[in-house]
C-alpha cells in the first residue's frame, strides 16, 4: 500500500476581530528593511498596552479592505483571532500563508513577533513549525500599517511613507487577500510549475524541502490525461536533498508532442503528477498547465506558431465586497462576460491578477495581461526600493508562472507591448514586440446603480464606496424628476441603459475601425469597468454589461465592417466619403456581395450601391470608396452589408450629424462681455455686427462668455439690457453662480468635478424641445465627452420641457443630473445661460456647436415677446 504524507490547508478567512489603533505613531516610524533579521526590528504593541484593543473592537471580514471596513482610515490597524491547527493533523512543517496584506505587515502569534513583510501586493509565508502545537489554542494577530497608496483611475507611482519610497499598489488597506494554514511533512514539495520552451517540449519545475537532516529521495514526474492515465513514459530523477534547506529541480518529461496546444478559442489544459519518495517519506502534487509558446513577427503577435490578434481591454483589478479579489464565481463571470463580448484578453493595471482570475482563464480560455510596471525600478527610491521591487517581481513571477493565460503587458509610447514571463523588461518596452494601440474616442456611459449597490449588500458605512454610490444614486433618482425626464426614463435604470447604449455603440465603432487597419497585432480598450468612485467603463463591477453588448461582440468578430471617413457631425454641403473597411482576422478569400446605403433625417434613400468584392485574406482591407454631398439638416444613417450566397456575413452603422455651415445673421447688432476676439471674427464672417459692451449703456443684445464678470447682476437687473445669454465656463465654478442662482428659479448649481476636469473629464446627457435646438438636434439627446457637441443618438420622444438637461459624471465619476442650459428672468431681462462648449466647439470647426451658436445669437436679437 502507497504512503502518503499529510498534506492539509486550512482556511482561516472569514470574520476577524478588528480595531483602528488610530493613536499610533505611524507617521513617525519609517518601514524598516525586510531583510532586518526578525530579531533586531521593534515589536509593537496596540496602543495602551496588549488588551486595549479589546474596548471598541469590530469585526472585519477575511479577505476584506479597509475601504469597505474602515473607511478613508489610514494608518494602523490590528486584525486577531483565535488559531487551533487540528490536533488530528500529523505535519512536521506549519505555515502561514498571506494573499495579500496592504501594506506593512507585522504577524504576531501569542503576542511575539514571527513575521514581517513590506509588500502589500504578493503573496508571503510564515514558518511557525515548533510555535503552533496542534490541538492548543493560540491567538494570531497582524498589525497593519496603510499609508496611502493608488486612487482608482491613477497610474501606478510610487507609495511615499516617512521619507521613504515604496512601489506602487492600490490604496485598500487590510487583509485583502485570503488566510490560510498549510501543514507539511519534513520532506514537501514547496510548489510545481511546468512550461513548454519549445514544440514538442515539456519541462517541469519544482522545488523540494527538507525540515530535517540530509537525505536522498527520488522524484517522479509524469504526463497524466483527464482519466488520470499517463501520458508517454514518467521521468525519474535521484535526489540528494542537503538537510534544513530546499533545492530547486528541473525535469524534461516526454510526451509533449501528443499535448494539444492551449490557445483562448481551445484552452487545452493538462496535467503532471509529481511523487517524491524514499526512507519514511513520500509527497504527491499535481498541477496543471497548458502548451503556449508566444512569439512574433512582421504581422503581429503569434501563439504557437499561428497568427494572434490582441482584442484587449484594461481593468483595474476592482470587485464587489472586497474589492481587491474577486470569488471563485465573480470571477469565472468576468471571464465569460469578456468573452461574451468578444475580447480574448484582459490588461491587469495597477494591480496583480487575482488567483482566481488566473484559474479561470486558463480554464475557460482569456489572456490575462499582467503590469510589469508594479515592479519597475525608481531611481528616487534608492536601496530598499530596489530590493522591494525585486523581491516583488519574483513573486509576480511565481505566482504567474504556469498559467497558459499570464502575459507581461507594458505600456510603451507606441501602446501595450507583450511579452512571456521571465523575459519581461521592467521600464522599457519588450524588443521588437508590436504595440497594441489604445482605442481613441472611449466615451463612458453612466452604471447602473441600483444593479451595482445590490452586490455590496446591506454592509454599507459612512463613508464607504458602497455608501458614496448609494447616496450618489439617490440623487440620481431625485434629479431624474426635477428635470422632467420620468417620461423619457422611467427608471435609472433606464437612462444608465441608454448612455450604455451609446457608449457601446461608439466603443464598437472605434474597435471596427481599429482591427481594419493594416496592422495585425489587435489594440487595447481603455476601460473593462466601474472603479470605487472612479472611471466608468463598459460594464458594472459584477460584469454586467450596461447595455447591449452585441455591437461590440459583432466589432470583435472575425469578419467585421468599419465605416470610416464619416465625422460625428458636418456641415451641409461639404464633400465626404464614405468608405467601408473589413476586418478580416482569419484569411478568408473570395467574392462577396457589398451594399452600401445612406438614407436622409426623413427616412428617404438617399443612394444605394451594389457591387461584388474580392476579399484579399489580408487582415484589414479597403473594400468600397463612395463620395457623397448632403445638404439637408438633420440625422444621416450610413450602412454597410457583406453576403455571400443570399447570407449576411458582416455588417455596420454609422450616423451622422448634419448642420448648415453657412449662418447669415442680416447685420444684427449685440454687445459682447467677455470671450476673444475669435468669437469676434465668428460672428462678423456670419453678418452680425458685434461690439464691446460699455457699463451704463443700453443694449438689446448682450452676450456674455466667460467666467461672470463684476457687476453682471447689476447690469441685468438695471433695465438697460433685454436679453442676455451667458455662456460659462465648463465647469462652471460655484462662486460663479452664487450672484445669479437665487433669483433664477429655474437654475439649479453644477458640483465642480475633480481639479483639472474640462468636458474630456465628464459626460453629459444633453436634450430638449426648443426652437434654440433646430438643426442641432432637436429633438434629441447628445452623449458629450469631449469639449463639443456630439450628435445624438436617437430619443423616442423629446423632452417635455424647454430646459436643455445635462446628466454629468461629476464627483470622482459618481452620476448627477444638473442644468446645463436654461431660459429665466432676472429683472427685466430675459437670461440664457448655459455652459455647452459652444466657443471650443466654434473653434475647432464643428457644425452643431455653430448651429446652436447662430440659434442663440438669433434669439438675442429677436424681438423679445411682450406679455
Amino acid at each position: 500500500m502507497e504512503m502518503i504524507a499529510a498534506r492539509h490547508d486550512l482556511d482561516l478567512g472569514g470574520w476577524w476581530h478588528a480595531w483602528c489603533d488610530s493613536s499610533a505613531p505611524w507617521q513617525e516610524e519609517p518601514p524598516a528593511d525586510p531583510r532586518t533579521p526578525l530579531a533586531a526590528l521593534p515589536a509593537h504593541q496596540p496602543t495602551g498596552g496588549w488588551g486595549a484593543e479589546e474596548e471598541g473592537k469590530e469585526s472585519a471580514r477575511v479577505p476584506g479592505t479597509w475601504e469597505e471596513a474602515f473607511p478613508a482610515h489610514h494608518g494602523v490597524a490590528w486584525h486577531w483571532r483565535p488559531l487551533v491547527a487540528p490536533r488530528e493533523w500529523a505535519c512536521d512543517v506549519l505555515r502561514l500563508r498571506f494573499e495579500g496584506v496592504r501594506l506593512r505587515t507585522e504577524v504576531y502569534l501569542n503576542r511575539r513577533l514571527i513575521g514581517y513583510d513590506l509588500d502589500g501586493l504578493t503573496p508571503f509565508e510564515v514558518d511557525v513549525s515548533g510555535l503552533l502545537r496542534p490541538g492548543a489554542r493560540h491567538e494570531l494577530a497582524l498589525r497593519v500599517t496603510n499609508p496611502g497608496g493608488n486612487l482608482p483611475g491613477q497610474a501606478a507611482q510610487p507609495v511615499a511613507w516617512a521619507g521613504a519610497l515604496l512601489p506602487p499598489g492600490h490604496d485598500l488597506g487590510g487583509l485583502w487577500g485570503g488566510v490560510s494554514l498549510l501543514g507539511r511533512p519534513r520532506v514537501y514539495l514547496a510548489e510545481a510549475w511546468v512550461e513548454a520552451p519549445a514544440a514538442g517540449e515539456v519541462r517541469v519545475h519544482c522545488r523540494v524541502v527538507n525540515a530535517g537532516p540530509a537525505c536522498p529521495a527520488r522524484l517522479t514526474a509524469g504526463l497524466v490525461d483527464g482519466e488520470a492515465l499517463p501520458v508517454g513514459e514518467a521521468a525519474a530523477l535521484d535526489l540528494a536533498l542537503p538537510g534544513e534547506g530546499a533545492q530547486e529541480v528541473s525535469l524534461p518529461l516526454p510526451g509533449g508532442e501528443r499535448l494539444e496546444p492551449w490557445t483562448p478559442d481551445s484552452p487545452r489544459l493538462h496535467r503532471v503528477c509529481l511523487r517524491l519518495e524514499g526512507a519514511a517519506l513520500a509527497d504527491r502534487l499535481v498541477c496543471t498547465f497548458g502548451v503556449r509558446r508566444l512569439g512574433w513577427d512582421g504581422r503581429g503577435y503569434t501563439l504557437n506558431g499561428e497568427p494572434l490578434e490582441v482584442r484587449a481591454a484594461r481593468s483595474g483589478g476592482w470587485y464587489p465586497g472586497n474589492l481587491a479579489a474577486p470569488t471563485e464565481i465573480l470571477a469565472e463571470q468576468e471571464v465569460r462576460r469578456a468573452r461574451a463580448l468578444g475580447f480574448n484578453a484582459l490588461c491587469v493595471a495597477g494591480h496583480v491578477p487575482p488567483a482566481e482570475l488566473l484559474a479561470a482563464a486558463d480554464r475557460l480560455g482569456l489572456l490575462v495581461l499582467a503590469d510589469p510596471a508594479l515592479a519597475a525600478p525608481c531611481p528616487a527610491g534608492g536601496d530598499l526600493y530596489a530590493h522591494l521591487a525585486a523581491q516583488r517581481l519574483r513573486r509576480m513571477e511565481a505566482l504567474l508562472r504556469g498559467h497558459p493565460a499570464a502575459l507581461w503587458a507594458e505600456e510603451g509610447a507606441a501602446g501595450l507591448a507583450l511579452s512571456d514571463l521571465g523575459t519581461a523588461p521592467t521600464g522599457g518596452e519588450a524588443p521588437g514586440a508590436p504595440a497594441l494601440p489604445t482605442v481613441p474616442g472611449w466615451t463612458a456611459p453612466l452604471p447602473d446603480v441600483a444593479a451595482l449597490l445590490g452586490r455590496y449588500g446591506d454592509r454599507v458605512l459612512p463613508g464607504s464606496d458602497a455608501a458614496a454610490w448609494a447616496e450618489r444614486f439617490a440623487a440620481l433618482q431625485a434629479s431624474l424628476a426635477e428635470r422632467h425626464l420620468g417620461t423619457l426614463f422611467p427608471d435609472v435604470a433606464a437612462l444608465a441603459r441608454a448612455t450604455g447604449r451609446a457608449a457601446l455603440d461608439r466603443a464598437a465603432d472605434a474597435l471596427a475601425l481599429a482591427r481594419s487597419g493594416a496592422d495585425g497585432a489587435g489594440y487595447l480598450l481603455p476601460a473593462w469597468e466601474d472603479a470605487p468612485r472612479g472611471p466608468l467603463g463598459l460594464l458594472t463591477i459584477h460584469r454586467e454589461a450596461k447595455s447591449d453588448g452585441r455591437p461590440l461582440a459583432r466589432a470583435n468578430e472575425a469578419l467585421a465592417l468599419a465605416i470610416d471617413g464619416l465625422p460625428r457631425q458636418q456641415a451641409s454641403g461639404a464633400p465626404a466619403i464614405l468608405t467601408v473597411r473589413a476586418a478580416n482576422r482569419e484569411g478568408l478569400r473570395g467574392g462577396y456581395l457589398l451594399r452600401v446605403r445612406l438614407t436622409s433625417p426623413a427616412g428617404r434613400l438617399l443612394f444605394e450601391e451594389a457591387a461584388w468584392v474580392a476579399l484579399s485574406g489580408r487582415p484589414g482591407q479597403e473594400l468600397a470608396r463612395t463620395p457623397f454631398r448632403v445638404t439637408e439638416e438633420g440625422e444621416y444613417v450610413a450602412s454597410a452589408q457583406l453576403t455571400c450566397d443570399g447570407r449576411a456575413v458582416a455588417g455596420a452603422s454609422r450616423s451622422v450629424w448634419v448642420a448648415e455651415n453657412a449662418a447669415d445673421l442680416g447685420g444684427a447688432r449685440l454687445a459682447l462681455l467677455g470671450g476673444d476676439g475669435a468669437l469676434s471674427r465668428a460672428l462678423a464672417r456670419w453678418g452680425a455686427r458685434p461690439r464691446r459692451y460699455r457699463a451704463g449703456r443700453p443694449a438689446g443684445a448682450l452676450l456674455v462668455t466667460g467666467a461672470a464678470p463684476g457687476g453682471l447682476a447689476s447690469i441685468l437687473f438695471s433695465g438697460a439690457v433685454q436679453r442676455v445669454a451667458w455662456l460659462a465656463p465648463d465647469p462652471p465654478e460655484p462662486a460663479a453662480w452664487e450672484a445669479l442662482l437665487p433669483a433664477l428659479g429655474t437654475a439649479a448649481a453644477w458640483a465642480a468635478g475633480p481639479a483639472g476636469a474640462g468636458p474630456a473629464g465628464g459626460a453629459w446627457l444633453i436634450g430638449g424641445r426648443h426652437a434654440l435646438l433646430d438643426g442641432a438636434g432637436d429633438p434629441g439627446v447628445w452623449w458629450h465627452a469631449e469639449p463639443a457637441l456630439l450628435p445624438r443618438y436617437a430619443l423616442g420622444s423629446p423632452l417635455p420641457t424647454e430646459l436643455i438637461t445635462v446628466c454629468a459624471l461629476a464627483g470622482e465619476g459618481a452620476p448627477r443630473l444638473a442644468t446645463a442650459m436654461g431660459l429665466g428672468r432676472l429683472g427685466d431681462a430675459e437670461l440664457l445661460f448655459g455652459t455647452l462648449p459652444l466657443a471650443e466647439g466654434l473653434a475647432q470647426g464643428l457644425p452643431v456647436a455653430a448651429r446652436l451658436l447662430r440659434n442663440i445669437v438669433t434669439w438675442l436679437t429677436a424681438e423679445p415677446a411682450r406679455p
